[in-house]
């Protein structure tokens, strides 16, 4: 989500809100928003959709994250995805991606584990199992719908020129 999404994001959260007598601060508010947004915001407003009419209980970030990678396997959708014709402050073409998230690889990067446990490396979610904060990666909810890893599975399926099927 980009910034510009926050008011949007924020009225269908307190919604959602209202839905289960919930009545959210914008501190919790904040606490959704940032463990949603590397998705985009027409993804997240339908996985609340999907959340508002499917749950039974105040969903904790984990299930709504789960409603958007549902959603972006039904509607081929992707996280963050970017224009393909972008072009830097000089008009120089600039390398862009389907998912922004994780460039392209199907794995998102650059994630570190605090030393709790977010990471469910085996033995790091363990419980009482402290230790030093680390690097971790996972994958991404674009690869079931990425087209650049589509193309690529694809290619790697494909008979080779002149062989037979």
């Amino acid at each position: 989500m980009q910034p510009t999404d926050g008011p949007a994001f924020s009225a269908a959260l307190k919604r959602l809100g209202r839905a289960f007598g919930k009545d959210l601060d914008a501190e919790l508010v904040g606490d959704y928003w940032d463990d949603l947004k590397g998705y985009s915001w027409p993804l997240v407003e339908r996985a609340l959709s999907q959340v508002r009419q499917s749950s039974r209980y105040w969903p904790r970030p984990v299930v709504i994250l789960d409603a958007c990678i549902e959603e972006a396997r039904k509607g081929g959708h992707y996280t963050t995805a970017m224009p393909v014709d972008t072009k830097d402050e000089h008009g120089n073409p600039v390398r862009v991606y389907a998912c922004d998230v994780c460039e392209d690889t199907g794995f998102e990067r650059g994630l570190v584990c605090d030393g709790y446990g977010v990471c469910h490396i085996r033995g790091c979610s363990d419980q009482g199992s402290e230790h030093e904060p680390h690097g971790f990666t996972r994958r991404c909810a674009c690869r079931a719908t990425n087209p650049v890893l589509m193309r690529e599975r694809d290619a790697t399926r494909r008979p080779a020129p002149g062989g037979t099927a």
